[in-house]
């Protein structure tokens, strides 16, 4: 990017992407920035506009911009050839001076440079070849490295008594090049927006890819959000999104996932350092980002970047490995599965999941199949499907949910939605049933008129059982009722098939003809499973009368015990 000549056009660009990059200001070093416009004016103007637009600060620790001039004229009286920036008569930068109390880097290089001739222990930010050498430099950091007007950088350790020159000079450069960035980074939360200069003094893609302009461009890209740099129709929702109160929360997520990446790939001996290398990990967020449409939410790229997160720590075992314990923690999301398989169902749930302040962050697929995403920031994922009726067919339950569980490994699954009830006399349309286990009935003998129940009696995961056992207090407008569920593929209509059944499990609440399948491929998998659903009908003379209401009550039901069993944060 050296040399390039601004249009006001590509200026905008920049300035869009340098406000798409942090929440906040982000702060670089006006000397630095002076010596390097110095070598490549045609990015003054740019750098004027991020100062004027508030995104870029330029800071020194002098009280104005002429003291800061005095002191360089100063230090470099001597090598006026070399930085005849701070000689000349017009200072575009003058008025996007700075001033920062907590900066003071000649200083502070000066004072490690000098406790590291002297300490016994060895910093993990050197080597001990290099702190040796430094060592051997001890004359010249205790003496004349101490005059005031000495600076500790390179363009004047190249004219001091250090020898051999020229190897001791770029390393004694090196060394204080790093304690320049380290100082920085400790006197503010954020450095220098990267990617104009290719310069390796101002310039850290490997140490500070957050702020790098080309990278943040490409994961900007990655997430689809670079028509708001690049189209002006996108003015307005571009304003909006850097605007919205959860703007932080995305550049949250985006840092910490280029700290992840910066981490795998410096795992890597010998790979060159540079910002090709995190493109491979950026074009993972594609392919959840590409359903997302208009949806310019801060909060829905947070759960996409934190969906690509798990599926890399699946695939990568560098980046698994790179995670620290903070990042698990802010990066981990509940993953519920939600089953349903009727028009009804399919409707009032995704209703009620926008109602709940869920999110829609994207369709996914699985093996042949499709699901739905839907995030509550920070802590739940439901990732949801709606089947065909029954277990049985290549749309069922059953095929169903083997390959969304192939695809993704829930913490739970759940179906919801209507069934038929066991007793009018203790049950009412609506109530909402919540299965302690599952009886399947396709698999009997019949002898004699009556069915023999032969198939699985399976037990339920106790967690949600044991919560409905226990909601008596809660103010619901139905009763919850706890018990086994009948389920197999005929859609019971008729009195005396209903009795058939029921005589299989006289005590059992009620039946339906999806949780069959999903249990199967549940267990299979070792996946914990739930059954919730309405009371519609009675299994004989059928009315869609209730049909809404039944759902209505088990999805709302459903959805508040997701909230409240794992809306807090993973641990």
């Amino acid at each position: 990017m050296r040399n390039l000549k601004w249009t006001e056009s590509e200026l905008s660009k920049f300035i869009k992407v340098c406000c798409m990059m942090t929440a906040g200001n982000t702060y670089a070093s006006f000397a630095q920035t002076q010596e390097l416009l110095s070598k490549d004016r045609g990015n003054i103007d740019l750098i004027k506009y991020l100062c004027r637009s508030g995104k870029l600060k330029l800071i020194n620790s002098e009280n104005d911009f002429e003291s800061f001039l005095d002191n360089r004229k100063d230090m470099y009286g001597n090598r006026r050839d070399h930085y005849k920036c701070y000689f000349a008569r017009y200072q575009p930068l003058r008025e996007a001076f700075s001033k920062s109390p907590k900066l003071d880097t000649t200083r502070y290089i000066k004072a490690q440079l000098t406790h590291l001739v002297s300490a016994s222990a060895i910093p993990n930010w050197i080597t001990y070849d290099e702190i040796s050498r430094v060592k051997a430099q001890r004359n010249f950091i205790q003496n004349e490295l101490q005059e005031e007007n000495f600076a500790a950088t390179y363009s004047l350790y190249i004219i001091s008594k250090i020898e051999p020159k020229p190897q001791e000079v770029r390393l004694l450069g090196d060394i204080s090049s790093k304690l320049f960035k380290m100082h920085y980074a400790d006197a503010h939360d954020m450095v220098s927006p990267t990617g104009l200069f290719n310069d390796p003094v101002l310039e850290d893609v490997d140490q500070f890819p957050f702020f790098d302009i080309a990278l943040n461009f490409s994961i900007l890209s990655a997430l689809g959000l670079d028509r708001l740099i690049v189209s002006e129709e996108y003015a307005s929702t571009l304003l909006s999104f850097i605007l919205h109160n959860d703007f932080h929360k995305f550049i949250e997520a985006k840092n910490r996932f280029l700290g992840i990446v910066q981490r795998t790939v410096s795992r890597n001996d010998g790979q060159t350092r540079d910002r090709s290398i995190y493109i491979p990990y950026l074009r993972r967020l594609e392919i959840h980002v590409r359903s997302l449409g208009q949806n310019f939410d801060p909060i829905a790229y947070c759960e996409v970047i934190a969906s690509t997160t798990r599926d890399l720590i699946d695939a990568d075992m560098l980046f698994a490995k790179a995670m620290d314990d903070e990042d698990k923690l802010k990066m981990a999301r509940n993953n519920i599965v939600l089953f349903s398989a009727t028009e009804i169902e399919d409707e009032i749930i995704k209703s009620l999941l926008l109602i709940n302040n869920f999110q829609h962050i994207g369709k996914n697929r699985a093996g042949e199949y499709f699901y739905n995403t839907y995030s509550l920031y920070d802590t739940i994922h439901i990732h949801y499907i709606r089947t065909s009726m029954g277990s049985g067919n290549v749309g069922g339950s059953q095929r169903v949910s083997h390959e969304l569980f192939n695809t993704i490994r829930p913490d739970y699954a759940i179906s919801t939605g209507i069934c038929f009830g066991a007793d009018q006399k203790k049950q009412t349309l609506g109530d909402v049933i919540v299965a302690d286990g599952v009886r399947m009935y396709e698999s009997a003998a019949a002898r004699e008129g009556k069915f023999h129940f032969r198939g699985p009696s399976v037990t339920l995961h106790p967690q949600v059982p044991s919560y409905a056992l226990n909601s008596a207090g809660d103010s619901w407008k139905f009763k919850i009722h706890v018990g086994a569920m009948l389920t197999g593929e005929k859609l019971v209509d008729d009195k005396d098939f209903k009795a058939l059944i029921m005589s299989m499990d006289p005590k059992a609440a009620g039946g339906e003809m999806e949780a069959a399948g999903i249990q199967t491929s549940a267990s299979v998998k070792g996946i914990p499973f739930a059954l919730i659903k309405g009371i519609c009908d009675w299994g004989e003379e059928k009315t869609k009368n209730f049909q809404e209401v039944a759902a209505q009550n088990a999805v709302e039901y459903t959805l508040a015990l997701i909230k409240e069993i794992w809306g807090s944060k993973k641990h």
